[in-house]
């Protein structure tokens, strides 16, 4: 599935190319790297594609695959990979749509559902066979917020296309389904988490920028729960003024969800900013939540800083659309983008650092160990 963006509005389209609905989906059961619990198991639409890359590790490989063939890419006649069809959403789409098969929405079964979020700070549930959506699509702006505008809120940064730039879900959601227990290889039960960055009018200063974590049910669209994003390390706020935190990162990575046995999984969050130089003055934020028993309240259970001084400068999580991964001992890791200044100049040094975050229970630990490589840029 691909996004294919208008430049003259701000509408954009989910684009499906399949053999089915999506070829990959077409294929036998996953791989233990990329293994979802929950998902159906029934042969031939048993793939449930819940986050970036398809599973925790990000290596996005499924060796199981059968339908996804050289062949089948190239046939010209008979079921061929080609466009089935184009549905239109409001807002740019960065994120990777996520795909569930078998879903069961007010007691119909749909083969496959595309879970999309876009720019506008909405989010669709699509059905893949009919291109129609299966429930009304959820709109995550408070009252009295709106998404983002580059020319308004961001000093003319426009990385984020089609112009005029608006910003709300930039980062990829991620689907736990883990507690499903649907009859008949179905999915009947789910969450999904998605981070969407808002503001109130444009008053001057008195203008606050917030960005929030949702939790939705995948079967009805419902909000289970939400919480305003923000917290304190080494002293620094991650705070709504017009130049604070929650304006200047942009949730760019894709959410992780770490699993913790007999709970919800801990969603882990990383942060980078819009464009890379001083008129950001941003930094590598990583935080965790965590979704209670009832599922109707989440908490945060954990907050790291890659540049902890008051500076503020640089360190961001950028990691071109991916996310932290986790190894099946618990740490996440991701790639830090450190800049640092090396004259009053304009002149910058980047390097590349892994970095490691341990995880104990049901929180997220102080860094564990880092390394930077010896052929740096």
């Amino acid at each position: 599935m691909t996004p294919n963006f208008s430049t003259s509005s701000s509408r954009a389209f989910i684009v499906v190319f399949c053999l089915t609905f999506l070829a990959v989906t077409a294929a036998g059961a996953q791989d233990l790297d990329t293994g979802v619990g929950g998902c159906p198991t029934t042969s031939g639409n048993n793939v449930c594609l819940t986050t970036y890359q398809g599973g925790v590790s990000r290596r996005g490989f499924n060796p199981n695959e059968t339908a996804l063939t050289q062949s089948a890419i190239i046939a010209t006649t008979g079921s061929t990979f080609q466009k089935q069809r184009s549905v239109s959403v409001n807002g740019a789409i960065y994120g990777q749509p996520l795909v569930l098969p078998n879903v069961v929405v007010g007691g119909t079964t749909h083969t496959d559902v595309a879970y999309v979020a876009t720019e506008q700070d909405l989010v669709y549930a699509i059905d893949a066979v009919t291109g129609t959506t299966v429930w009304p699509a959820v709109n995550l702006l408070k009252s009295g917020y709106t998404y983002l505008n580059a020319t308004n809120d961001l000093r003319g940064c426009q990385n984020i296309l089609p112009g005029p730039g608006d910003v709300g879900v930039t980062g990829t959601p991620v689907i736990d389904i883990s507690g499903n227990t649907g009859a008949n290889n179905t999915i009947t039960s789910g969450t999904l988490y998605v981070v969407a960055k808002m503001r109130t009018p444009l008053t001057g200063a008195a203008t606050a920028y917030a960005q929030w974590l949702y939790a939705i049910d995948i079967t009805t669209g419902n909000i289970k729960a939400s919480t305003q994003i923000g917290g304190t390390f080494n002293g620094i706020t991650f705070d709504t003024a017009p130049m604070g935190y929650s304006n200047n990162q942009n949730q760019r990575g894709a959410l992780l969800a770490v699993p913790v046995s007999g709970q919800n999984p801990q969603i882990v969050i990383t942060w980078a900013a819009h464009c890379d130089n001083t008129n950001f003055p941003h930094s590598g934020w990583v935080m965790g939540y965590q979704l209670n028993s009832t599922q109707n309240a989440l908490s945060p259970t954990g907050i790291w800083l890659s540049v902890p001084s008051s500076s503020g400068l640089q360190g961001g999580i950028w990691q071109g659309g991916s996310g932290p991964a986790a190894d099946s001992s618990g740490p996440s890791f991701s790639s830090r983008e450190t800049v640092m200044p090396i004259s009053t100049s304009a002149f910058r040094r980047t390097t590349i650092q892994p970095l490691a975050l341990g995880r104990h229970a049901t929180t997220v630990t102080p860094l564990s160990r880092w390394y930077c490589p010896a052929a740096h840029l």
